[in-house]
């Protein structure tokens, strides 16, 4: 993906100040409340309607019962996909696993409480800067999961550490900026993905993962 240390610069700087405002948000408050305790997350999430379902009243803010569980051979192929496209673009195909599943659980379509897009969870206007089709990530599953991929890929050649880029992922460049309760939430956020990652430990690469996307 082409990049220039100022395009993304200004990139990540846009996506803290969207973050300031998310986290600022009640919806998200009660997310992180959440994660931090443990409590189920997957509620929060929206899932759009089929195409084609007649059209409903508006959702709630928050919904307090829970999304119903993906089948579990779905749930698998996903991973695989997640774990090949990992490994196409150098990733450690463990990381790339936690981050999806942190992000979403693998589900898609979906749609966070600040509209983010997808697997990955990407902001709209992330996408449109780095020339990524918003619709496009909204209903292309191995579109969403290879963008959100490379983007991290980039934050680790950034910074160097994947604690770091796994902040900058979630809170922007300038997550440092945020509001204290923000920049906690951002902090959590990324020892999440690495407690998540532990759990992948021992997911490797292979020739057909490189081969096949």
């Amino acid at each position: 993906m082409p990049r220039t240390a100022v395009g993304w610069t200004l990139v990540l700087a846009a996506q803290a100040a969207l973050a300031q405002a998310r986290y600022q948000d009640r919806d998200w408050r009660e997310l992180w409340r959440r994660i931090e305790q443990g409590i189920e997350v997957q509620s929060l999430l929206r899932i759009p309607p089929a195409r084609g379902a007649l059209p409903t009243a508006p959702r709630p803010a928050l919904r307090t019962s829970p999304v119903p569980p993906m089948p579990q051979e779905r749930v698998g192929s996903r991973r695989e996909r997640v774990r090949q496209i990992a490994c196409q673009l150098g990733l450690d195909p463990a990381l790339a696993l936690a981050l999806i599943e942190q992000e979403s659980g693998f589900r898609h379509p979906v749609r966070g409480q600040a509209g983010e897009l997808g697997a990955a969870q990407i902001l709209p206007s992330t996408a449109q800067r780095l020339g990524y089709d918003p619709q496009r990530l909204e209903q292309d599953f191995l579109y969403n999961v290879r963008a959100g991929l490379a983007i991290l890929r980039g934050l680790l050649e950034e910074t160097g550490d994947e604690a770091e880029a796994l902040r900058a992922y979630n809170g922007g460049w300038g997550w440092r900026g945020l509001a204290p309760e923000a920049r906690q939430a951002v902090q959590s956020y990324a020892a999440q993905v690495l407690a998540r990652k532990s759990r992948y430990a021992g997911t490797g690469c292979t020739d057909t993962a490189r081969l096949n996307p």
